[in-house]
């Protein structure tokens, strides 16, 4: 659209793909950071992080040659701003604009695209630029945005081979040092510059470059192009000449210079990065900062969220960039007060934090020790030795060994002996929360523990956002690992002289993937410690597996120890009270013979040998050692068979520690194994009657003694060891136990909790009775909404029938109250509640059916019970709620695909969501919406195979990625709208066809357009082979005189939330309405069409209604045509212009221009010829299109390629002209280089033709144009010296407002008239000199045939000008000139020194006085010299001045005709003024000159 003045750019939902983009524009900004894609790349994908869920784009099933891109969908900038959020949520993280205004909030972000594609899969690039070009257009754009404020600092962040063309871009700026001031501001303006994967060395830059180049386009997918890539780049001799200049250019500008390096390869290159290290980098280690991206080539410039690591990075090296540019304060994000920094840290913390190292037993008193005298421990802690071994220790050893009471017992040695330094430790437990068995918890515990030893090292959170926080400060976010990582090796990296002592144990107890990364990371950490003299020391312990290699690690195995077998030893005759007998002492040696360094059994065995003797039974001591089996697995077995008393007991007990969805506290695990054993005998907890030794001893009984209590402040129940989870699911030691349940152990252990959840959910609770009560009357609950969460807000079940509110709690005390009464009478029931659909949801997957259970339950009580013990009021139900909507929310795939198998269709109305799949997709429950969209008998019909995976099925996928990427503008919808009609609006045909071919949606529905007032109905009358619906038609509840407002209203609302389809109905509604047909005819011909899925068949449907041509009229049909054009409908616009050429005279020829800009990018042809021909036709729209060609201001595709696009598809240039001025004269004012070039090669054209002012294209070149311009003018016979109707001359322009290379170049052309004079007198010299511009004024001096002294009208010399402006620069220029007259007076009779002293330019005065050849007693047309004026204004420095000279005249006055002040010599007006100091100085002169 045209724009009037200079409004405030506007910020573009997405990047255009040629030109500067806006991306964000904060208030008063202060810092510019410009991104620059690579070859190949893009200005949004190149930055764009799709995340796991968005990895396929929805747009890659489509088909539809005619279809429209997406971006064109935000046609209006009005609509931009309200779907920025939509269009993230869409398509991911675009971090230069959802991420980096957060963490620089001062900063205007920038966007750059051009045109370097490397190859194409149908043919070779059209693009004729060059890396120079790119360069030279994106210095010129970027001088234009910044012209307002030029010395606002610049960052450019480049990826890949864009950084070439920013390097070349400043090389560029950097050579306009005297001269195009405009253009060196950015050069001189760039603080850094941050590459990503940019190549920069090599001893053959274009070769290396081409390797790259091809790299990226296998890379990428692409057919390498040798001939495109052999244009793009420039010659290996101006690539090594930039290589070589950067260096110098950064030093002398003091730019800070940051090079991100790929850490991985890509599988396209066999693993191969696409530039290695040795490349990306400048080598230069004095001007660049290096780092590695965890990503390959493609990946290393995308980041997901505030908490990447690799994004962090980056964020850093900005803010080093910053400080460093000549001392440039950038205002910085405030710091964290103490509430976020503590709300920070105190979310690092989690229930379980120290659980497992509580837990482990300390080391006997008499073991242990031997450790600290062995040489492996004492070079780990010997800071001489740490070269060697980067500060690693590992100690491994078998299961049960000992390892973790050993990293116990050297913690609290290290406690205790080595002060000052922070100690810092984890212990893994594969038998915890998900917190004890991760590395995200790992980096939490040790974080906290650092920020709490060394509080210095919380700064190192300053990289973070500010937290959100909830009402009561605490942090609502959630923590990435990528953040933890990033954030601990900050810390790490600033623990100074302190060091750090880190310990981590069981390390086999983590996911392997997750361990190897951890480990990389320390290892990285202790290389660079050793490196820089910190004492890092890292100390691990782990099973023999997995293995991870360490460059340097001291290892130490415990097995074979010496002093390990002593630890037993001394083990063994400390616990083990036997007595001291013979036969005791032999009993113990064949014990510890048989230990085989497993200090676990060794102490299972005591404790059974030690039971046997405190029953008497000494004489059986020997023959029940030798029963007892010598590994840990064969113990285990023998203790949980030896005695079979209570199995059914032992088997649900190891059930619930081995399958409970979460671990059990001690009174959840004894009503749990009640709910399986002894359903009867549960009921409200009696605390005085089950006291916690009760249930210690019947769950000690149960479990054989395997199970022990965590010593954390929440205590739960696990194995004594995770070699017994081992034994049991990965050593078949479950076949000892129950040999029928090994074919499905995990399903029916599954079933069998989901019986103990439905068995305790069934006992009756006295306090939910009035719930109850409530609930069989009839009420109902609210329905809920999308919102924000509160905390017992309102009532738990309540309802409005008519005037009468019922409650059954009413206040938040109350149900915060009965939840607190519930768990604590009912502890089971919390567990119950949450867990019983998830055990049901594991046995189904392995195939135990749930139908009955699904019958049988009470989801009445369910209901109540969730409510009540659920804090937050949206994540409660109502009493009408289906199983089918909470399978939705707890994502439990398998139980909705048995659901649905039940209900009649899928759009079950209710809750918080509406219906059950918007749930889901509200919640990202990527396996439900996967369950929702299977196809109906999927077993039995052949055009929907069975999809056991969604990789095996290349249409889930991509329906469940639209869905969740268009999840925002999904729910955002009418509540009424099912996912299916929403669907079907958006023209989502693969959805579509998914969604209908699982015979459980709702076809035929009618709803209402939000404000607007349109129905659409949908319904379906017959199945074609693509399930596609045959009908649909929309009605106006408006008076029809109105539907024309509503049509303009609802385009852009339907094309701004997407809904193409609907769209596209919309123009057919409204062609309907046009056509003036009666009621009756219009509704049959809306209700007579079937779905317009692509805009093909929009126009098909409108050639098919020939009784349309002749019923519309030429302006209607204009006004479809400006749809056409504004909505990117390139169908639309060709069949419009086909059958009625005279509808273009009613569109807006930006809406056109917009579409063409569009559409030339695309080589969409065809359309273009169609309105070519009608504008060749039409002289007003000739004239139109051409002045917005030519004058458009913002981002846009070359003006001189969409000109040569157009002229060889029939466009009329010859003898063009906009409001008579030809269009040569246009084009050479408006820069546009290339349609100058187009014009002077193919049109017939007069170089010297005028405008109506008598300007030429060379005056006009010379005025505002461009260099390249002139010189293609002055080939062409321009002449040089043509005056205007102002009597000035091309040079006169140059002069006044142009660069200095216009003025050379003029000067340089033969008999140039260097002294033309416009009609006020003045010259190129004397313009030059009021321009104050210093390089123009030297060049015109230069030329000999330049007069120096000519005046203007006003009897001014340049001199005189210059004086007059205060240009020391100019006047110091023009004194050296030979033949200047230093005393030429003006009108006034005035010479620059006199005039000089009276405008008290001490400068100036100086230096005309260092010019002997300055009279220094000229005196004015009254008699006034210089000094007379001097000390009249008591000017001491300029009185200094002018009586260094030894030929001044002190008595200088003025003649008789002057009045009596005038009459006065300078001393006596010294003294009548009282000026004695000045007097005093003359008195002192004046007795000079007379001693002289």
């Amino acid at each position: 659209m045209a724009s009037n003045g200079n409004p405030r750019p506007k910020i573009v939902d997405e990047p255009a793909t040629l030109g500067l983009s806006l991306i964000a524009n904060p208030e008063h900004p202060n810092l510019d950071v410009v991104f620059v894609h690579g070859f190949n790349g893009h200005p949004e994908r190149t930055w764009l992080h799709r995340g796991d869920a968005n990895s396929q784009s929805s747009d890659s099933s489509r088909d539809y040659s005619d279809e429209r891109p997406r971006k064109i969908q935000k046609a209006f900038d009005s609509f931009k701003a309200s779907r920025s959020r939509t269009s993230r949520d869409r398509k991911g993280v675009y971090w230069p604009r959802d991420l980096l205004p957060e963490s620089l909030p001062y900063a205007r972000v920038l966007a750059y695209g051009y045109d370097a594609h490397l190859g194409h899969r149908l043919g070779p690039s059209h693009s004729q630029k060059s890396v120079y070009d790119f360069a030279k257009d994106f210095l010129l754009e970027l001088e234009a945005v910044r012209r307002s404020h030029p010395k606002r600092p610049l960052v450019f962040i480049a990826h890949s081979l864009g950084g070439i063309v920013v390097k070349e871009m400043l090389r560029q700026s950097y050579g306009h040092l005297d001269h195009q001031t405009e253009l060196r501001a950015i050069s001189e303006s760039t603080a850094g510059i941050i590459f990503f994967g940019t190549p920069h060395g090599g001893a053959d830059p274009q070769s290396l470059l081409k390797t790259i180049a091809e790299n990226v386009a296998w890379a990428v997918g692409v057919t390498f192009n040798k001939q495109v890539v052999e244009s793009l780049l420039p010659s290996s001799e101006r690539l090594r000449q930039l290589r070589d200049e950067i260096g110098p250019m950064a030093r002398t500008r003091g730019w800070i210079i940051h090079c991100f390096q790929e850490d991985h390869g890509i599988t396209a290159l066999n693993g191969r990065k696409v530039v290695e290290d040795i490349s990306s980098c400048l080598g230069d280690a004095s001007l660049e900062l290096t780092q590695h991206i965890a990503d390959d080539h493609m990946g290393m410039c995308r980041f997901n969220s505030f908490h990447d690591a690799e994004y962090q990075k980056v964020v850093a090296a900005i803010n080093r960039i910053l400080p460093e540019h000549n001392g440039l304060s950038v205002p910085t994000r405030t710091a964290f007060n103490n509430a976020e920094r503590q709300a920070y840290i105190n979310s690092l913390r989690f229930d379980q934090i120290d659980a497992r190292h509580a837990s482990i037993k300390s080391a006997h008193s008499k073991t242990g020790k031997w450790l600290l005298k062995k040489s492996e421990y004492l070079d780990w802690l010997a800071p001489e030795r740490q070269d060697e071994h980067n500060g690693f220790l590992w100690i491994k050893g078998k299961a049960g060994s000992g390892k973790s009471t050993m990293l116990k017992y050297i913690l609290s040695h290290i406690n205790k002996t080595i002060l000052g330094t922070p100690v810092i430790s984890f212990f893994f437990n594969a038998r915890g929360h998900i917190m004890e068995r991760s590395t995200i918890g790992m980096y939490r515990s040790l974080l906290l523990q650092l920020f709490e030893h060394v509080p210095e090292l919380q700064s190192a959170l300053d990289v973070l956002p500010r937290p959100p926080l909830s009402a009561t400060g605490e942090f609502e976010g959630e923590w990435q690992l990528e953040t933890l990582v990033g954030i601990f090796q900050d810390a790490v990296r600033a623990i100074g002289e302190r060091g750090l002592i880190c310990i981590v144990d069981a390390l086999d107890e983590c996911h392997e993937d997750d361990v190897r990364r951890m480990v990389a990371c320390f290892e990285n950490l202790g290389k660079e410690a050793s490196e820089s003299g910190l004492q890092v020391r890292i100390c691990f312990s782990s099973r023999h597996y997995p293995y991870i290699t360490v460059d340097r690690c001291i290892e130490l195995v415990l097995e074979g120890q010496e002093g390990h077998q002593q630890d037993l030893a001394n083990y063994l005759q400390s616990e083990l009270k036997i007595g001291k007998s013979q036969r005791c002492e032999k009993i113990k040696e064949q014990l510890l013979r048989r230990t085989n360094g497993i200090f676990l059994w060794l102490v299972l065995v005591v404790q059974i040998l030690q039971k046997e003797f405190d029953r008497g039974r000494v004489h059986a001591l020997e023959n029940r050692l030798e029963e007892i089996p010598p590994g840990l697995d064969e113990l285990f077995r023998d203790i949980l068979t030896r005695d079979t008393r209570n199995a059914d007991d032992l088997l649900l007990c190891l059930q619930w520690i081995l399958f409970a969805k979460r671990p059990l506290r001690r009174e959840e695990l004894y009503f749990a194994i009640l709910a399986g054993t002894e359903p009867q005998h549960l009921g409200p907890w009696d605390a005085a009657e089950v006291t916690p030794t009760v249930m210690d001893r019947f769950i000690l009984d149960c479990s054989k003694g395997l199970t022990a209590l965590t010593r954390t402040k929440n205590q739960t129940v696990q194995f004594i060891h995770e070699s017994v989870r081992d034994y049991l699911l990965k050593g078949n030691g479950l076949a000892h136990i129950r040999q029928d349940l090994l074919a499905n152990f995990s399903g029916l252990s599954h079933e069998r909790l989901k019986l103990c959840c439905q068995n305790y959910l069934a006992i009756g609770i006295p306090e939910l009775e009035p719930i109850h009560a409530t609930i069989e009357a009839g009420v109902g609950g609210p329905e809920q909404q999308p919102g924000n969460e509160s905390d017992d807000v309102g009532e738990i079940i309540s309802c409005d029938n008519g005037d009468h509110e019922m409650s059954a709690v009413t206040r938040n005390q109350d149900s915060k109250q009965l939840r607190e009464i519930l768990c604590s009478r009912y502890p089971f029931l919390d567990y119950a509640v949450n867990h019983v659909f998830n055990h049901a949801e594991a046995a189904l997957v392995t195939g135990i059916l749930q139908e009955v259970f699904i019958y049988q339950f009470n989801l009445a009580a369910w209901t109540s019970r969730n409510n009540v013990l659920q804090k937050f009021k949206t994540r409660r139900y109502s009493p009408s709620v289906t199983l089918l909507y909470i399978f939705a929310e707890k994502n439990l795939p398998a139980l909705i695909r048995d659901e649905l198998s039940r209900v009649p269709h899928m759009d079950l109305r209710g809750e918080r969501f509406v219906c059950p799949l918007r749930a889901a997709i509200a919640h990202k429950n990527e396996a439900a919406i996967q369950a929702f969209l299977e196809p109906a008998d999927r077993d039995r019909d052949a055009r929907y195979p069975s999809i056991p995976t969604a990789s095996q099925d290349g249409r889930r996928p991509d329906s469940v990625s639209v869905l969740l990427q268009c999840k925002a503008e999904l729910l955002s919808s009418a509540k009424e709208w099912s996912v299916f009609l929403w669907a079907v609006l958006r023209g989502e045909v693969g959805l579509m066809n998914d969604l209908l071919a699982t015979g459980k949606v709702v076809i035929h529905c009618q709803v209402t357009t939000p404000h607007y007032g349109i129905i659409a109905e949908i319904s379906q009358k017959s199945t074609d082979a693509h399930l596609m619906p045959s009908g649909i038609s929309l009605e106006i509840l408006s008076r029809s005189d109105d539907s024309r407002a509503y049509f303009h209203e609802l385009l852009p609302w339907a094309m701004r939330h997407g809904y193409q389809l609907l769209f596209r109905h919309l123009i057919w509604h409204y062609v309907a309405i046009l056509r003036d047909f009666s009621v009756p005819s219009r509704s049959r011909i809306l209700s007579d069409v079937r779905l317009l899925l692509t805009d093909r068949e929009l126009t098909t449907l409108l050639c098919q209604r020939t009784d349309l041509e002749g019923n519309l009229k030429v302006k209607a049909w204009g006004v479809l045509l400006s749809v056409g054009f504004q909505y990117q409908v390139p169908c639309l616009v060709k069949h419009i212009v086909q059958h009625n050429p005279l509808s273009l005279d009613h569109v807006p020829v930006e809406a056109i221009y917009d579409f063409l800009v569009q559409y030339v990018a695309q080589r969409d042809f065809d359309t273009l010829r169609l309105v070519i021909a009608e504008a060749n036709g039409n002289t007003t729209f000739q004239t139109r299109l051409l002045r917005l060609l030519i004058c458009r201001t913002y981002p846009a595709p070359s003006i001189g390629a969409i000109s040569r696009i157009l002229m060889a598809n029939g466009f009329e240039f010859n003898g063009a002209a906009i409001q008579g001025v030809p269009l040569l004269s246009w084009a050479s004012k408006a820069e546009q280089d290339e349609l100058v070039q187009l014009i002077l090669e193919r049109c017939s054209v007069d170089v010297n033709a005028r405008d109506s002012e008598g300007q030429t294209a060379l005056s006009l070149a010379a005025f505002s144009g461009s260099l390249t311009t002139m010189k293609m003018l002055l080939d062409a016979g321009a002449d040089a010296n043509c005056q205007d109707k102002q009597g000035a001359a091309p040079l006169s322009y140059a002069a006044s407002t142009g660069h200095e290379e216009k003025v050379e170049l003029l000067l340089k052309t033969t008999h140039i008239n260097v002294n033309v004079q416009d009609n006020g007198g003045d010259t190129p010299l004397l313009r030059a000199v009021r321009g104050m511009a210093v390089a123009k004024v030297a060049l015109l001096l230069e030329h000999q045939d330049v007069d120096v002294n000519i005046r203007d009208k006003d009897g001014d010399t340049a001199l005189l000008g210059a004086v007059a402006l205060r240009d020391e620069s100019v006047a110091s220029l023009l004194l050296k000139r030979d033949g200047v007259d230093a005393n030429a007076q003006d009108k006034d009779g005035v010479t620059p020194l006199l005039r000089a002293v009276k405008g008290k330019r001490h400068p100036m005065v100086k230096l005309l006085l260092e010019r002997r050849f300055v009279d220094v007693n000229a005196r004015d047309p009254s008699g006034r010299s210089s000094l007379w004026w001097a000390v009249c204004q008591c000017l001491d420095k300029i009185i200094q001045l002018l009586l260094e000279r030894p030929d001044i005249d002190l008595e200088a006055g003025a003649p008789e005709l002057c009045d009596s002040l005038q009459k006065r010599s300078p001393l006596e007006i010294a003294r009548r003024r009282g000026y004695s100091s000045i007097a005093t100085i003359l008195e002192q002169r004046m007795r000079q000159k007379q001693g002289q």
